[in-house]
């Protein structure tokens, strides 16, 4: 039988992992900046899904919806905030980096026709801008 060898390197993280497992808590710090991107991979995610949603059954929509709800939650759980402007009108003021501005005859107003990147912050502090293509 194998004996379960660890050098005391190695000891330290297995005895840290074991202290957070058995006390509940954890010293590990997440990266808001982790939390962001991974936020902006979510509302990708959300919205690749969607296009596709008519080509799978209803068990398949239902085990992704409730699997995109979870990461939503998780998200907004740790104050995580994301905006998509697509549709909503623009202005020189408005806080986001066009990609594109394309002539649409007929338009009152420039809109934002397509988010490429939502805008993510936390607790209000703005950590991506989003990118965005207006018509005008």
């Amino acid at each position: 039988m194998a004996k379960n060898v660890t050098n005391e390197s190695e000891q330290q993280p297995l005895d840290s992992i074991k202290q957070c497992i058995f006390s509940g808590q954890s010293n590990t710090s997440i990266d808001i900046k982790d939390v962001v991107d991974l936020a902006i991979d979510i509302w990708r995610l959300d919205k690749k899904l969607f296009k596709v949603k008519d080509k799978l059954n209803e068990d398949e929509n239902k085990s992704l919806d409730n699997t995109i709800d979870r990461l939503k939650r998780f998200v907004k759980k740790n104050n995580i905030e994301v905006k998509d402007y697509t549709g909503q009108k623009y202005n020189g003021g408005t806080n986001v980096d066009v990609l594109q501005y394309e002539k649409e005859p007929g338009l009152k107003h420039p809109i934002i026709f397509l988010t490429h990147e939502p805008a993510v912050s936390h607790l209000g502090k703005l950590y991506r801008k989003a990118k965005v293509i207006v018509h005008e």
